[in-house]
């Protein structure tokens, strides 16, 4: 049995929107989820990162017993992806 309802070749965006029952967002406002979800994802990295360093710290003293808790120590990280 054939569909009776002709297909197009192209979607446009507000019927593929409608057909996903989702709202259809304007390129400027797609845009600031895309900058809010990347401000995001960067400051979870650098907590992230943060915690790791904690953690390499805090191992770093337990194994050198003479250091003392408030010294400075050399340790280096990367998160392998550059945000900007």
């Amino acid at each position: 049995m054939q569909s009776t309802i002709p297909l197009k070749q192209e979607v446009d965006k507000k019927d593929f929107c409608s057909i996903m029952n989702m709202p259809c967002l304007s390129e400027p406002a797609y845009y600031k989820q895309v900058e809010t979800i990347l401000e995001a994802l960067k400051d979870e990295a650098e907590d992230d990162m943060r915690a790791a360093g904690q953690r390499v710290r805090a191992h770093n003293l337990k194994e050198n017993a003479q250091l003392s808790s408030d010294a400075i120590l050399d340790a280096a990280g990367s998160l392998g992806v550059e945000l900007t």
